[in-house]
C-alpha cells in the first residue's frame, strides 16, 4: 500500500511530539510500582503497535523517502520505547533489590551500554558526523545488511517493518541519554544514597515530609526543578521512600487552606526553641 510519504513522515512526527508531551506529564506523576505495568511503556506501545502493522504493508515511493523515514523519523519513537524499557527495569531493581544488587544492576546496564558502543563504534561515528554514504545499505528494508540482523534489544526484527539499523540508531539515542544520566547521577530513578552516603533518617511521617517538599519547591533552583527531583533528593538525604507522594499531596490539598499541619508545627517548634534558648541565655546571666 503506497501512501503519501510526506504525510507518513508528518503523522509519525506528530505522534512523536504528542508522546513527548504526554510522557512529560506521566513522568511527573510516575511512581515505580512492581505490581502494575509502567503506564509510560503502555502509552508508547499504543503508538508503536499500529504503526508497525501499517509498515508491514507500506510501500515508499522512493528510496530517498524510505531512507529518510527509517533514519530520521522512526528511530525517535523507537528510542523512547528502548529508553523507558531500560528505565522501568532499573526502577524495579531499585525497589526490590538490596544496596549491593542495585549497584550491580546499574553496573551491568552501564556495561551493556559500553559494549554496544564498542561493537557499533562505526555506526556511532556515522550517526555523530551525519554521514550519508551508506544510507542505502543501512536504511532500506531491501538491503542485504538488513537480513543479517535477527534480534535487537529483545525485538525480533521483521524486514517488512523496518531495517535493523533503524533500531540501532534508536538504541544509540536511548543509550546516550541513559549513559549521561547514570554517569552524572542526574537520573530520576537513581538510588537514594548512591552517590552520597547519608546516615540521616527521617523520623517524622512521610506525609509531613511530602508537605515540606511541595512547600520548598519555589525555593529550589528558582522553582524550576521538578518535584520528583526534590523528592529523590530528600529520599537520598533521609534514607526513606515517599512512595505515591502525588496522591498524598492531593490529600493534603483537600484539607482546609489554613490547615498546613506540619508547616504550622514547624513554626510552633521553632518559636518554642527560640523561647527556650532565650530563657537559657537569661538564666546564664543570672536572671530567673
Amino acid at each position: 500500500m503506497a501512501l503519501n510519504n510526506d504525510l507518513m513522515v508528518a503523522e509519525t512526527r506528530e505522534k512523536y511530539e504528542q508522546l513527548l508531551s504526554e510522557l512529560a506529564i506521566l513522568d511527573e506523576q510516575h511512581t515505580p510500582d512492581i505490581n502494575g505495568p509502567d503506564q509510560r511503556l503502555l502509552l508508547i506501545s499504543a503508538v508503536l503497535e499500529p504503526l508497525k502493522h501499517e509498515l508491514t504493508e507500506y510501500i515508499f515511493d522512493s528510496d530517498e523517502n524510505e531512507i529518510r523515514f527509517f533514519k530520521e523519523t522512526l528511530p525517535d519513537i523507537l528510542s523512547l520505547f528502548i529508553y523507558y524499557t531500560e528505565k522501568s527495569a532499573l526502577e524495579t531493581s531499585e525497589l526490590i533489590g538490596t544496596r549491593k544488587s542495585r549497584a550491580e544492576y546499574r553496573s551491568r546496564l552501564m556495561k551493556r551500554i559500553d559494549d554496544f558502543s564498542t561493537e557499533n563504534a562505526g555506526l556511532y561515528d556515522y550517526y555523530s558526523l551525519r554521514k550519508t554514504n551508506f544510507d542505502s545499505y543501512y536504511f532500506l528494508r531491501s538491503s542485504p545488511l538488513n537480513r543479517e540482523l535477527g534480534v535487537l534489544f529483545g525485538m525480533i526484527v521483521d524486514p517488512r517493518i523496518c531495517p535493523g539499523f533503524s533500531i540501532k540508531m534508536a538504541m544509540i539515542s536511548a543509550y546516550r541519554k541513559l549513559d549521561g544520566e547514570l554517569n552524572e547521577n542526574l537520573n530520576d530513578y537513581k538510588s537514594p544514597g548512591s552517590s552520597v552516603v547519608s546516615n540521616l533518617r527521617w523520623t517524622g511521617t512521610k506525609r509531613d515530609l511530602t508537605e515540606l517538599v511541595y512547600a520548598l519547591k519555589k525555593y529550589v533552583n528558582n522553582g524550576i526543578t521538578p518535584v520528583k527531583e526534590i523528592v529523590h533528593g530528600f529520599e537520598g538525604l533521609f534514607n526513606t521512600n515517599l512512595g505515591n507522594y502525588p496522591r498524598v499531596h492531593q490529600e493534603i490539598l483537600s484539607r482546609k487552606k489554613s490547615e498546613s499541619y506540619f508547616l504550622n508545627q514547624l513554626v510552633n517548634d521553632q518559636q518554642k526553641k527560640m523561647e527556650e534558648d532565650e530563657n537559657e541565655r537569661l538564666r546564664g546571666r543570672g536572671f530567673k
